[in-house]
């Protein structure tokens, strides 16, 4: 392995900021958004929660981010991940970020740990580095949830087996052949959406309905009037719709407001301009007078004695 002085090179995202092909991180002297001077200095790397190294550092707009290490190291200097490839430590140790020049074998011979790669290649690693042995697949850890009549193992709480999946889509498809609403069939074994036990009746089952006649199999008698009311609205039918009650055309038809006075809008009349005196007078033939009531404000007003500007009462002078 050749020995090579560290190289560093800014960061993409992060202007003020670099990296080097050891895996250290640091920042230039600058000037912040604010005009601040800054110092340059070195930049701690810590260690998450899965074992990847972590940096952080302030992007373009300003704003802190958090990377892995070895993310920011191949963007840095292999250039950005392709659609399909994803990150690779050679040796699957996630603290080891060392990056070289050239080929893979290259890279390898001057001490390189960080490529790209698609998950073949990832598999490739893990079997080399496992000395030959592919890595063991973890074994199911839950029952199925029809234990009592199935011996199967399922990798998550709660759920079927293969077999058991497979015969619910046969049973699902005889159900809704026998005219069963496919709401209620998914209810049955426990699903409360529809989808799923659909797509297992035409995959396991040959179901050959569609889906919208599967939904309005055997509706109930609540849910017959429910469809029928949501057709007439959707229709408009206006024989189902109330008819318009006409408007007041006089005063007298339409009585007077409460306390004896009379609706603004019928002061003016029905185009909303004012009266005529003729009109006015016409309609006030019709109309029998009543005494006034005053409202209740007036009334407060009235009895509440006068203050003067100190705010003693006249009545106590």
């Amino acid at each position: 392995m050749t020995s090579e002085p560290e190289q560093w090179k800014p960061i993409k995202d992060g202007p003020g900021y670099e990296v080097s092909w050891d895996g250290s991180f640091r920042s230039l002297d600058r000037t912040s958004p604010a005009g601040r001077r800054l110092k340059g200095k070195p930049l701690p790397v810590r260690v998450s929660n899965r074992g990847y190294a972590l940096v952080d550092y302030q992007n373009a707009e300003g704003k802190r981010v958090t990377r892995s290490a070895h993310s920011v190291m191949l963007e840095t200097f292999a250039g950005k991940c392709q659609e399909g490839q994803q990150s690779r430590h050679y040796d699957d140790n996630p603290l080891n970020n060392r990056w070289r020049p050239g080929t893979e074998e290259e890279s390898r011979k001057a001490g390189g740990n960080l490529f790209y790669g698609n998950g073949s290649d990832q598999h490739r690693d893990k079997i080399r580095n496992n000395n030959g042995v592919p890595p063991p697949v973890p074994a199911p850890a839950y029952d199925c949830i029809n234990h009592s009549q199935c011996a199967g193992r399922v990798r998550s709480e709660g759920r079927r087996c293969v077999p058991c999946v497979e015969q619910v889509g046969r049973d699902a498809a005889d159900m809704l052949q026998r005219g069963e609403n496919l709401l209620k069939v998914a209810q049955r074994f426990g699903y409360t959406g529809t989808d799923w036990v659909y797509s297992l009746a035409v995959k396991h089952g040959k179901y050959r309905g569609t889906k919208a006649e599967a939904s309005t199999q055997r509706l109930g008698w609540s849910r017959r009037v429910a469809v029928t009311v949501r057709k007439r609205l959707r229709r408009g039918d206006a024989e189902s719709q109330p008819a318009p009650q006409a408007a007041p055309r006089s005063v007298a038809e339409a009585g007077t407001a409460p306390f004896g006075r009379l609706p603004q809008q019928q002061k003016q009349g029905h185009s909303g301009h004012p009266e005529t005196p003729d009109v006015a007078e016409r309609n006030n033939a019709n109309v029998t007078k009543r005494n006034h009531v005053p409202y209740p404000a007036d009334l407060i007003q009235r009895d509440r004695p006068s203050r003067t500007r100190g705010g003693i009462p006249r009545r106590s002078r």
